[in-house]
């Protein structure tokens, strides 16, 4: 039910933005350049075409050592974003008097992952073994430095999960077919990395 409210909102946002997009100063210069697909048409749609995610997750990063080990746990929070590169995407099969087209785009990638370092907390620093007695903060440093690095790398990789990226194609989908609906065009979106063509939606 969630994602189906989800969806009914990217697409009434979709048609709402197109509407907007359509009234721009543009489209007051020629009449019938309304009617005209390009894809320089899209890039104010990007923003709305990425998907943003809040990432929370639990860690434990490990130093083993001969005669004992070192471990931290840290609580991590951050975002990704899985954006689809609009300046990539190209039009094929354009019917200017039927109004249809194909719209072909790259897949989704992650394109910025962030730690936040305001909400990241280390929950705590054990030592196992001899390494209860090793003098100094060497040690203890470098597992934090390490746990801190493998969060910035744990926050990519959840955008990364295939569940991700799918939804981030279908939060594109959606966006795309409310802005060309507005404009009065039946526009199918296929992904280029669907080799057998089966991929389109409309």
């Amino acid at each position: 039910m969630k994602q189906f409210v989800l969806n009914l909102l990217l697409l009434l946002l979709g048609v709402v933005t197109g509407v907007s997009l359509a009234r721009w100063p543009w489209s007051s210069r020629a009449p019938t350049e309304s009617s005209v697909l390009t894809i320089d048409r899209l890039r104010p749609l990007a923003e709305l075409t990425t998907l943003a995610l809040d990432v929370a997750d639990v860690q434990e990063t490990r130093i083993e050592g001969h005669v004992g080990g070192i471990s931290a746990v840290l609580l991590v929070k951050g975002e990704v974003r899985i954006a689809t590169d609009l300046g990539k995407a190209r039009l094929e099969k354009v019917d200017g008097a039927q109004k249809t087209a194909i719209l072909v785009l790259d897949p989704p990638a992650v394109s910025t992952a962030t730690l936040d370092q305001d909400h990241t907390r280390l929950y705590a620093v054990t030592e196992q073994g001899l390494w209860l007695i090793t003098p100094g903060d060497r040690l203890y440093d470098e597992v934090v430095n390490r746990a801190f690095d493998q969060a910035q790398h744990a926050i990519a990789d959840a955008g990364n999960r295939q569940e991700m990226l799918d939804k981030a194609r279908r939060q594109a989908e959606i966006v795309l077919q409310g802005f060309f609906s507005a404009l009065g065009w039946q526009v199918s979106t296929r992904w280029s990395d669907d080799t057998l063509g089966h991929g389109e939606s409309q």
